[in-house]
This record gives structure tokens, C-alpha cells and sequence, in this order.
């Protein structure tokens, strides 16, 4: 998060698999991870971070896109 914050932004996606393997093993329960996501951000990211997040169904496996805004006070 705080490479993507000290350049442009970006997005984080998390439960695919490499992309010469195809596989989507997904995040169990990506609710409660995404909460410690933002929790261990939030605790180690100084100026702090307006992380926002969203679960993509994908074939019945959650996807975790966390998005990083292009970061105001850098560094980071």
C-alpha cells in the first residue's frame, strides 16, 4: 500500500493465483480480512491512508480489490 500511496494510487487485488496458472483460490471470509487489512494499515501507515475496498464474486470465490489512493502527504 505505501509504494502504490507514494506513487500514483492503485489497486491491490487479492485471492488470484499467478496468471500463467489461471487459478482464483479466493479470500475466505474477505470481510473479516479486509477489516485487518485496514486495521494493520492503519496502525503502521503514518500520514494516514483512506484505503477504500470491494469483494468481487468470482465464480462463487471472493475477490479483495483494495483501492490506494494516490497519497497527499508523502512520503510514506
Amino acid at each position: 500500500a505505501v509504494a502504490l500511496a507514494n506513487g500514483s494510487g492503485g489497486t491491490i487485488y487479492i485471492g488470484v493465483g499467478p496468471t500463467d496458472r489461471k487459478t482464483v483460490p479466493g479470500v475466505p471470509d474477505a470481510n473479516a480480512a479486509i477489516g485487518a487489512w485496514r486495521n494493520e494499515i492503519a496502525q503502521q501507515v503514518t500520514p494516514a491512508l483512506e484505503i477504500t475496498s470491494d469483494v468481487i464474486d468470482y465464480g462463487g470465490k471472493a475477490i479483495v480489490a483494495l483501492h490506494v489512493p494516490d497519497g497527499p502527504d508523502k512520503p510514506y
